[in-house]
């Protein structure tokens, strides 16, 4: 499988070198030839089995990437690499449908100990939600106003996200 696999690396322009399975090999970039340096920038591991090769280019002006099987059929894949990816379309929310609701006293007494005030837990409509039987603090991601996301925590500082919304920085 090695030397099948071998072979097809240099019919993609590899270097003719011993690769070890299971191991990351550094070498030229047989796309952008290292650049200007002439630097290693391409990262080629071999599967344990010698069956599969997967590289990189971490050169900021080239990251050619793809794959090619020993065993597969004859044609790489790094064409399809460069297609351009079909991105889930992201839920559209709003506070009634997360089902959130205005921080009760005891929130808001819990961020006052720590120097948090009202006011600051309204202007970026920190909320609170009941979860399974308990009140987790809801902090709303928004652009723009628009709710795009909310990420919880509950009273032990486990945090969770909603699936299938956008990600963005807090604030």
């Amino acid at each position: 499988r090695l030397s099948v696999l071998t072979k097809k690396l240099k019919e993609l322009g590899f270097e003719d070198h011993e690769y070890m399975p299971g191991q990351y090999n550094h070498l030229l970039c047989p796309m952008c030839k290292g650049g200007d340096s002439d630097e290693n920038s391409l990262a080629l591991h071999i599967s344990e089995d010698g069956n599969m090769a997967s590289w990189i280019c971490f050169r900021g002006k080239c990251g050619w990437q793809g794959s090619t099987m020993a065993l597969a059929s004859a044609k790489p894949s790094y064409g399809k690499l460069n297609q351009p990816i079909i991105k889930a379309k992201k839920r559209e929310l709003t506070e009634n449908s997360l089902e959130l609701e205005p921080l009760c006293d005891e929130l808001i007494a819990y961020f006052a100990e720590r120097m948090i005030s009202a006011q600051t837990l309204r202007r970026n409509y920190v909320m609170q939600k009941n979860y399974k039987g308990q009140i987790v603090i809801a902090f709303t991601y928004r652009r723009n106003g628009a709710l795009v996301s909310c990420k919880y925590r509950d009273v032990i500082k486990r945090f969770w996200q909603e699936a299938d919304t956008e990600k963005i920085f807090y604030g």
